[in-house]
């Protein structure tokens, strides 16, 4: 790991600040692709890392001082992660699928990526808050039983979930 990071730093600090590497192809020949991937390292403005970092420093200080309330939840949800996000996925994927059908499209046209659904379908940004907050309410009991197989069995496998 500290290899690499840094042969990154030495490679990045042989060119200007914000360049692209010098072994980087012409943009005659690069395809399409290797464009949109052609990153470029931008060193962060003190404003950006202030009105980023400044407040989560604030809140986290903060954390311990959150009513229980408030707080045993989070924690819930922090001790399961990875079981949240694959769950999340399926549960907004079959969400999408049921709106699509209300919205009067078939089944089968909602059964692909989200670029390629049809024309017409969504809801209004108001919409997609109420869905999210319904999404984390209705994964509660599911990130809650979780945590506590986890916390009832030392499984190497529970680790990763």
């Amino acid at each position: 790991m500290y290899i690499s990071t840094g042969s990154v730093t030495a490679g990045r600090s042989s060119s200007p600040p914000g360049t692209v590497s010098a072994m980087s192809w012409s943009s005659a020949f690069r395809p399409r692709l290797w464009r949109s991937l052609a990153g470029r390292v931008r060193v962060p403005r003190l404003l950006f890392l202030m009105m980023t970092l400044g407040p989560a420093a604030i809140l986290c200080a903060r954390a311990g001082r959150v009513p229980g309330a408030i707080r045993q939840p989070l924690v819930t949800y922090g001790r399961v992660p990875f079981a949240f996000y694959v769950v999340h996925l399926y549960l907004i994927h079959a969400l999408s699928v049921g709106l699509g059908v209300l919205q009067g499209f078939e089944p089968g046209q909602m059964l692909t990526i989200l670029f390629f659904y049809p024309e017409g379908f969504g809801i209004g940004l108001w919409g997609v808050y109420a869905v999210w907050v319904v999404v984390v309410v209705a994964l509660y009991p599911l990130c809650r039983w979780v945590a506590a197989v986890k916390a009832r069995r030392r499984d190497w496998w529970l680790s990763y979930v």
